[in-house]
């Protein structure tokens, strides 16, 4: 789903304009993207966490070359998905 399905999703279902819907779709995404940068953790109820956290440098294999490449340390963001969603996603099986 693009940003653009979405936002005609939300603002049929929500009775809004597209135009309502799309500045409350870019605001949510500033909110959040404010809060990870910040280091906050941001809980999406019925989605799940999204969390920053920090990789260690590693080395790691070219599968090409078959040599050793130096990968730094890094933040990146990991989503932690809801248990009712895995649920919902294998059939109402945990």
């Amino acid at each position: 789903m693009t940003k653009e399905e979405f936002v005609e999703e939300v603002a049929e279902k929500a009775n809004v304009s597209k135009k309502v819907a799309d500045q409350g779709f870019r605001t949510a995404i500033e909110v959040i993207r404010e809060a990870l940068l910040n280091g906050a953790c941001v809980r999406i109820s019925g989605i799940g966490v999204l969390c920053v956290v920090h990789r260690k440098p590693r080395t790691a294999m070219n599968p090409k070359k078959g040599t050793t490449v130096h990968v730094p340390a890094k933040r990146t963001v990991r989503l932690r998905v809801s248990k009712d969603l895995k649920r919902d996603l294998n059939g109402g099986k945990k």
